[in-house]
This record gives structure tokens, C-alpha cells and sequence, in this order.
């Protein structure tokens, strides 16, 4: 009786452990999200157990998936591509990057003109911020800040060209 209390015990735990460490990313984005919004396309780049478990099961079938280095390095170079125009690398943005992404489209917001915002989850803010500032001061010029509801915001450039950023409870909006 008391090895099978242990045995369960133990197993237990270590299901339990196992589960905690798997279990992927929460919604945290999703409470900044506007609800007039017409459209929201949330990304999980910490997925959840289940889909851990079936990426697991699918790398076996594919040798090329097995290898972490390597497609840690393929996913290096799309980001390095994708980052190239603005200036930036994957060592300007893995640091800071979280566990979501979202794309934010409403179309009432001002007079019928489609407002798109993009939202990131973030490790840490100042890194955050640094990398912005680098991509956007380098491509549009000077930054301007402003206040909102205790909120610093951040733009670059002017008329249609103009960009703006604002960090809120580990979000980049």
C-alpha cells in the first residue's frame, strides 16, 4: 500500500510538473483589444500542451525536424530577413519577444478609415523600447511623445507616414 501511495504520488507530481512546464502561453492580449474591433488574429508562440505533444509526435516523422539548432536557425533567418528593411536582427528582438502576438483591424474608428494595430507581448519593456526606437528613428526620423491616461506614446514621422508605439502592461501596442 505504501509504495502504491508513493507510485501514485510521485507520478502525480511528476504529471503535474510536466503539464506546468507544457502548458503554453495565457491570453494576454486579448483584454487590450477593443471590443468594437472587427477583426482579431491572435498567434501563440508558446503553444499549448496538446499541441506541443503533436509537434513532438510530427518532428519524429521528419528527420529534418529533429534537429532544435537547426530550425532555431531557419527561424533566425526569417527573422532576419523580415527585420532587414527596418534595420533590426533576431538579437535585437528575441530577448524582449513573448508568448503572443495579435493584429487588431477597426473599421469605425475614424470615419470609416480601416485602423490596423499590431500587438506583441513582451519580456522586457526597455529592450523593447530600445529596438523600436532603433527600427523607427532610423527609417522615419525623429521621435515625438506624448501622454495618454498615464501611458507614454511614441511616434515617428508625420501625415501617413507616421508610425506610434505605446507599452502597456507588457504589451507593445
Amino acid at each position: 500500500m505504501i509504495l502504491l501511495a508513493t507510485l501514485l504520488v510521485v507520478g502525480g507530481g511528476g504529471s503535474a510538473a510536466a503539464f506546468f512546464l507544457m502548458r503554453g502561453a495565457g491570453e494576454e492580449l486579448l483584454q487590450l483589444v477593443p471590443a468594437s474591433s472587427e477583426v482579431v488574429v491572435t498567434a501563440y508562440l508558446d503553444p499549448s500542451a496538446g499541441q506541443k505533444v503533436n509537434l513532438m509526435a510530427l518532428a519524429h516523422r521528419f528527420p529534418a525536424l529533429r534537429d532544435d539548432q537547426r530550425i532555431r536557425q531557419e527561424v533566425d533567418d526569417v527573422l532576419d530577413e523580415a527585420l532587414a528593411g527596418a534595420g533590426l536582427s533576431h538579437e535585437d528582438v528575441r530577448p524582449w519577444l513573448g508568448s503572443e502576438v495579435a493584429i487588431v483591424v477597426d473599421l469605425e474608428a475614424n470615419n470609416d478609415v480601416p485602423t490596423a494595430s499590431f500587438l506583441v507581448a513582451t519580456k522586457d519593456d526597455d529592450a523593447a523600447r530600445e529596438a523600436l526606437e532603433k527600427a523607427l528613428r532610423g527609417s522615419l526620423g525623429n521621435e515625438q511623445t506624448g501622454e495618454y491616461r498615464g501611458a507614454t506614446m511614441h511616434f515617428f514621422g508625420s501625415g501617413t507616414s507616421s508610425v506610434g508605439y505605446v507599452i502597456v502592461d507588457h504589451v507593445v501596442v
